[in-house]
C-alpha cells in the first residue's frame, strides 16, 4: 500500500464525504494512509444517503463529547473537560483545556499556534494491551480573519460514518471556543471556519462501500468494539464453562446475547473480537469432551470463517472476494445461534 498522502478538498460535508467514499471504493482493501480532508463550510447537512441516521449520528456525537462515560470506556469529552489532576493555586484540580487553555490562549494572542487540545494521554494508553484507546490523538484550533479554523488528526478513522459523528464533533467544539472567546472578549466575535481532519489510516467497512452490491443488507454505524472484546478473559472463559460445560440455565441465552452483538459488528468486518474467537478457540480444545458435538463442529466453523475472513482483509483482497467471505462467515454466525 502506499504511503503518498491523499487530500480531498470540499465546500461542504456532503461533498467532501462523497469524495472520501469514491475514493475509497476504489481501493483494494477499501483504506488509505494518510487521508486528509478538508471542508471549507461545514454545517449539520448530512449525505442523502445517510440522512435517515442524523439522530443516530449526532447522538454518538454528543456521546463522544460528554464528559462522563456511558457506554464507552472514555470519552473525547472526558479527556478534553476533565484532563488529568493539575496543581492549580495550591490544589489538584481537573483540567479544562477549553476554558483553561484554548479560550484564554486565544483571547491573549489571536496569532498563536498553542491552542491543542490533547486527546492522547500516555499515561492511560500507552500499555502494550489491546484495550480500547481514542483514535482521535489532538485537536488545534486556529484564528484568521475572525474565522476559527479546527484541525484533528486521527491515529485511525473509520471514514463511512464516524468521520461524520466526529465532524459533528468538532463542529460543536468550534461553536463553543467562538462563544467562550465572545464572552472574554466581546471585541473577539469569531465564527466557526473551516475544519480539517487527517488520518493516518483512514478505511470503510467493505459492506458499506459496496452499497447495493453487497450481500449483508442495509449498512450499520460502526461503533467501538463493546461486548465480548471488552470483556476480562477469566469472565469470557467463565460465561463458556457455565454455559457449556455446567450448562447453567440461562448462560447460553447471555452468550446468545454477546454473539448477536458481535453478528452486527460483522457487516463492518474491522469490528469484529478476533481475540475473544481464538479465546473461545483454546476453550474448546481443553473441554472437547464436554461439548455435545454437533454445537462444538459449528463452533470450530464460526470461529474458522472469521478468522479467515480476518486474513483476507489483512491480505488486501478485494471488495469482492471480502464480500464473498463474510457472507460465508455471517452464515456460520446465524446457523450457529439458531442451534444453541
Amino acid at each position: 500500500m502506499e504511503y503518498e498522502p491523499t487530500i480531498i478538498s470540499a465546500e461542504s460535508v456532503p461533498e467532501a464525504w462523497g469524495a472520501v467514499v469514491a475514493k475509497l471504493r476504489f481501493q483494494p482493501d477499501g483504506s488509505l494512509f494518510h487521508l486528509v480532508v478538508h471542508v471549507r463550510k461545514p454545517g449539520n447537512e448530512l449525505p442523502t444517503r445517510l440522512v435517515e441516521q442524523a439522530d443516530y449520528i449526532q447522538g454518538w456525537a454528543n456521546e463522544l463529547q460528554s464528559e462522563m462515560p456511558h457506554r464507552l470506556p472514555f470519552t473525547h469529552g472526558e479527556r478534553i473537560r476533565r484532563w488529568l489532576n493539575v496543581k492549580v493555586d495550591g490544589r489538584f484540580a481537573f483540567l479544562d483545556q477549553i476554558e483553561d487553555y484554548v479560550v484564554p490562549m486565544l483571547v491573549r494572542n489571536p496569532q498563536t499556534k498553542r491552542a491543542v487540545v490533547q486527546i492522547s494521554d500516555p499515561s492511560q494508553d500507552g500499555a502494550v494491551t489491546d484495550e480500547p484507546i481514542p483514535a482521535l490523538q489532538l485537536i488545534q484550533f486556529t484564528l484568521s480573519d475572525s474565522e476559527l479554523h479546527c484541525s484533528a488528526y486521527y491515529r485511525a478513522q473509520e471514514m463511512y460514518f464516524f468521520w461524520l459523528v466526529n465532524v459533528f464533533e468538532l463542529l460543536k467544539l468550534q461553536r463553543l471556543v467562538c462563544d467562550r472567546i465572545a464572552e472574554r472578549n466581546p471585541q473577539m466575535k469569531p465564527f466557526p471556519g473551516s475544519i480539517t481532519t487527517t488520518a493516518f489510516f483512514g478505511y470503510a467497512n467493505p459492506a458499506d462501500l459496496l452499497g447495493e452490491q453487497s450481500s449483508v443488507g442495509k449498512p450499520t454505524l460502526a461503533i467501538e468494539r463493546l461486548d465480548v472484546s471488552q470483556m476480562p478473559t477469566k469472565e469470557f472463559e467463565a460465561l463458556l464453562r457455565k454455559a457449556f460445560v455446567e450448562k447453567e440455565k440461562g448462560a447460553r441465552a447471555e452468550i446468545v446475547e454477546l454473539l448477536t452483538g458481535d453478528l452486527e459488528k460483522l457487516s463492518r468486518v474491522r469490528d469484529v473480537d478476533y481475540q475473544g474467537l481464538q479465546r473461545m478457540n483454546e476453550f474448546l480444545e481443553e473441554h472437547v469432551s464436554a461439548i455435545q458435538p454437533r454445537l462444538l463442529s459449528l463452533m470450530r466453523s464460526l470461529i474458522s470463517d472469521v478468522i479467515s475472513l480476518d486474513m483476507d482483509l489483512e491480505r488486501g483482497k478485494s471488495l469482492q472476494e471480502l464480500d464473498a467471505s463474510l457472507r460465508k462467515a455471517r452464515i456460520s454466525w446465524h446457523t450457529f445461534l439458531q442451534e444453541i
